[in-house]
């Protein structure tokens, strides 16, 4: 059986839905772990991500493709957030947020530039692997 790139992707938006569902549902039980918050914004954001890199036409990928990646990045950023306070550290705010400004950027100029979607993949893939570092 194979699986097209729409329906993995449907997946991985329903997953990341459902694991906000469930978040939602531990932080209503019990308030008392902070980040949690975050950890829901950014699973709803990657899903809202995902649903955009799925549209299956080309005319509206090419659109939609500049805010899917930067919306997968702004919800690992998310987590990122959630994960720290969670282990009750401080994040650097002024880090991630220029970090997300010169990725937004360097994403705009590689996109609308030179009309290559694999470029922005690229960055992609480095801005993600910068965050997991």
């Amino acid at each position: 059986m194979r699986l097209s790139e729409q329906a993995l992707m449907g997946m991985a938006c329903l997953i990341f839905l459902i694991q906000a569902l469930i978040l939602f549902w531990q932080h209503k039980l019990n308030t008392m772990f902070r980040g949690i918050q975050w950890w829901i914004a950014g699973s709803l954001t990657i899903a809202i991500g995902v649903l955009c890199l799925a549209p299956g036409e080309e005319t509206m990928l090419y659109y939609l493709v500049f805010a899917g990646h930067p919306l997968m990045v702004l919800g690992q950023i998310f987590i990122y957030v959630g994960v720290v306070r969670f282990v009750e550290k401080k994040e650097n705010n002024l880090r991630l947020m220029v970090f997300y400004v010169l990725f937004i950027l360097a994403y705009a100029l590689r996109i609308w530039d030179g009309k290559c979607l694999s470029a922005g993949d690229f960055l992609y893939y480095v801005a993600m692997g910068l965050l997991m570092a």
